[in-house]
């Protein structure tokens, strides 16, 4: 293995047992250690089960997201980018 990984399959289900607040905390501290153990994180989250507002926040955390809609339709963005 010559690299970490590490994978949080439903950012959603984290967000339907606790507050936004909450979940930023702990992705904050994730997100934070995997930078520095020089790993990959993923986080998947179904972005239409959530307001603008709590995606906004939670994007602030990754270095870049990609979308697939329902019919594959697949659009990276990354940080500075429209």
């Amino acid at each position: 293995i010559t690299q970490n990984r590490v994978a949080i399959d439903s950012l959603s289900t984290l967000l339907m047992y606790s507050d936004l607040q909450t979940v930023f905390r702990f992705m904050h501290v994730l997100t934070s250690r995997i930078e520095d153990a020089d790993a990959i994180g993923i986080h998947v989250i179904e972005s239409t089960a959530h307001e603008a507002e709590t995606m906004n926040t939670l994007k602030q955390l990754f270095d870049g997201m990609v979308s697939v809609d329902e019919n594959d339709q697949k659009t990276l963005q990354l940080p500075g980018s429209a």
